[in-house]
């Protein structure tokens, strides 16, 4: 519902302002929508490691002010939200291995040594970047996109479930709402065409999104994280190092420019 109220806002935003822009002629508007996989990886970690990627729906609003002969060359601006997220596994052998203490599952032939958490994110983005353009093939173009942004981190979460038939503690299936990083720097790289119907411009681009810091989610304070896929309310952690990674995020960016 949340999402839908955004995006709706979105639209309104950039109908109106298309108004204005097509008196202008140098300023473009546009709003996006954009199918995404996401994913984490992380650095080398000895006891925890990816373990797949998920779908999201992604959106936004862009601003193109242009320049130069045919107005190849932009810079923009605007407002996305990013959902995004993945699978992490950790191992709870190799927890032992390491001598954590509370590795803790009883090994037994009937528990597993893995457990598998799925996190969940959402952001608001600004991006400042250029595109460069071609010319006309007839109602063809075809453009790339260089971005930086910052990104502010609305919701995170974090939850586990069963491996196999059984369940790993009792706080599997539950949702746990650890605080992550509020502020990320990001970046972009996209590739894409766009079609002329005179009134408006269709808009096709395969995009990438990285990330140029870590994310995590922290118990008590940005600088005392602590190790997370535990998600246990205790002293001890179950495993032996934080947990940091870096969230991507590659997109089909469908949209129009008015």
């Amino acid at each position: 519902m949340k999402k839908s109220i955004i995006y709706l806002a979105m639209a309104a935003m950039a109908l109106s302002a298309g108004k204005v822009s097509a008196e202008e002629g140098k300023v473009t508007f546009g709003l996006e929508v954009a199918p995404a996989v996401t994913w984490l990886t992380m650095s080398d970690h000895p006891e925890i490691e990816e373990d797949g990627a998920k779908m999201k729906f992604n959106g936004g609003l862009v601003v193109y002010f242009n320049y130069g002969d045919e107005n190849k060359y932009s810079v923009f601006t605007g407002l996305n939200y990013n959902s995004y997220g993945g699978f992490l596994e950790g191992n709870l052998a190799a927890a032992v291995a390491n001598g954590n203490a509370n590795a803790l599952y009883q090994k037994s032939l009937f528990a597993p040594n893995k457990e598998r958490l799925k996190y969940n994110f959402g952001e608001f983005e600004i991006p400042v970047g250029v595109r460069l353009r071609t010319g006309s093939f007839g109602n063809w173009r075809f453009a790339a996109h260089l971005n930086l942004g910052l990104a502010v981190t609305v919701h995170g979460n974090a939850s586990m479930k069963d491996y196999g038939d059984y369940q790993l503690d009792d706080y599997s299936r539950k949702t746990y709402s650890y605080s992550p990083m509020r502020l990320r720097g990001t970046y972009g790289l996209a590739l894409g065409a766009e079609y002329d119907l005179d009134a408006v411009v269709l808009t096709g681009k395969v995009r990438y999104k990285g990330s140029m810091s870590n994310m995590y989610f922290y118990k008590d304070g940005m600088f005392n994280p602590s190790a997370t896929l535990n998600l246990q309310d205790k002293e001890d952690k179950t495993y032996s190092e934080n947990v940091t990674f870096l969230p991507h995020i590659l997109e089909l960016a469908i949209g129009v420019l008015f």
